[in-house]
C-alpha cells in the first residue's frame, strides 16, 4: 500500500527519495546497514497514518506491497 501510496502521491516520492538519500550519505560508514534502516523509520512514523488512510478511501488497505 505504500508504493501505491506514493504512485499517486508524486511529492512525496520526491520526499522519500530525500530522506532515503541523505540518510544514506549520513550513514555511509556505519558498520551495520541496519542503522541506515532504523533511521528510515522516523519517516514512516511521519507517513503511515496518511498511507494507510489513502490505502482505506482508495480500496487498497488490505494490500502490503
Amino acid at each position: 500500500m505504500f508504493r501505491d501510496w506514493l504512485r499517486a502521491h508524486p511529492a512525496e516520492v520526491a520526499r522519500y527519495a530525500e530522506v532515503k538519500q541523505s540518510l544514506a550519505r549520513e550513514h555511509a560508514d556505519d558498520p551495520d546497514f541496519d542503522d541506515y534502516t532504523r533511521a528510515k523509520t522516523a519517516y514512516f512514523d511521519l507517513v503511515q497514518e496518511r498511507f494507510e488512510t489513502w490505502a482505506e478511501t482508495h480500496g487498497r488497505a488490505d494490500e502490503h506491497s
